[in-house]
């Protein structure tokens, strides 16, 4: 078993009150939440690694600042994304996730032209996956024991726990829209094969903790999806698109490679993905605050980052924070702190986490 964060229930039904905020607009980066006095060139620096910007520009001189979040495989280790969700996420991921860093890349084109590429990108990539198995009503027994192992083995440092919305959380998104009670637990065993970026850490869970955590995530699904029949010429359709939208500089697979843009020192910040206009580079409905980070790291001619730098980007990078303060940045924030205790109050604030 691993270690377990502790949290009596009666502290959580006594837990403060917090501010409730409302779905975000703009892709969120949790780390930078948790680090708000970020100077803007190294916020930006993150923001260039955490959007995926480098997969299509060249880092140039800024390569040592920034770290590429790889981005999961068009065929994620056998997982399987329900096809409606996968329909509704591609035309608008900020509308099917807000909060999401996966930007909209059909502005480009028509009402009819996006409905055609939506629904032949689905195909494509329902092709690609596993076929759903039978479907399995959730056990009510393993919701329970599910809702109590989200809220103490440490998923609320990052996502909001049960019925808060916390500003600065990693979104989950309409999960029992998304996935399978199968596919969410093999997730959640081993997510660095599906996202080998990293940010979502193994939490060395066994088995049935999985089972456990993903009926609980999925408890509002109701029953199986519709049938779905996949289309091989709109699949086949789907496969030009993926590569010739850019989605394959994203999400590699290994015989898939799109075309590369500008490198970072080209860009001006007031036209493509910074200009917050519809054309043919995705769009990532940035905050007034991202796109200013973005604009002073590209102008930014540092020297390469120091030790103390390094630091500051990984535990930045890797929402760190949630749970570790350093140089008086990060820590638990006051709306997580109900999920984190201890058994011996004696033993200070490390001893909660």
């Amino acid at each position: 078993m691993p270690a377990r964060f502790l949290c009596p229930g009666g502290v959580l039904l006594a837990a403060i009150a917090t501010a409730m905020a409302a779905p975000p607009a703009h892709p969120v980066v949790p780390g930078l939440a948790a680090h708000p006095d970020l100077d803007p060139a190294t916020a930006g620096a993150l923001l260039l690694g955490e959007l995926n910007c480098t997969s299509c520009h060249a880092a140039g001189d800024h390569a040592r600042w920034i770290r590429r979040k790889a981005a999961p495989s068009p065929v994620v280790a056998g997982l399987r994304i329900r096809p409606a969700y996968l329909r509704r996420f591609i035309a608008d991921p900020q509308s099917a996730k807000p909060g999401t860093t996966m930007p909209q890349v059909l502005g480009q084109l028509s009402e009819k032209e996006r409905a055609e590429a939506v629904e032949a990108l689905t195909h494509y990539l329902v092709r690609s996956a596993p076929k759903p198995g039978p479907f399995v009503p959730l056990d009510p027994e393993s919701v329970a024991r599910g809702r109590k192992l989200y809220h103490t083995v440490g998923c609320v440092a990052c996502h909001d726990p049960e019925d808060r919305d916390l500003a600065d959380s990693v979104p989950l998104g309409p999960l029992a829209e998304k996935y399978h009670l199968a596919h969410l637990v093999r997730y959640l065993e081993d997510p660095l094969a599906v996202r080998p970026g990293g940010r979502m850490p193994d939490l060395g869970l066994d088995h049935f903790e999985a089972v456990d955590i993903a009926s609980f995530l999925l408890r509002d699904q109701k029953g199986d999806e519709p049938g779905f029949t996949i289309d091989d010429e709109l699949a086949n359709r789907g496969t030009g698109l993926f590569k010739s939208l850019g989605c394959a500089e994203c999400h590699r697979a290994p015989d898939e490679a799109g075309k590369k843009a500008a490198p970072l020192r080209e860009l001006n910040p007031a036209n493509g993905c910074l200009s917050g206009k519809a054309g043919s580079w995705p769009r990532y409905s940035l905050s007034d605050r991202q796109t200013n980070s973005i604009a002073a790291a590209l102008k930014s001619k540092r020297p390469h980052p120091t030790p103390s730098d390094e630091i500051e980007l990984i535990m930045t990078r890797h929402n760190c924070l949630a749970c570790h303060s350093r140089d008086d940045f990060g820590g638990i924030a006051p709306g997580r702190r109900p999920w984190f205790t201890t058994t011996n109050v004696n033993l200070g604030e490390q001893a909660s986490v």
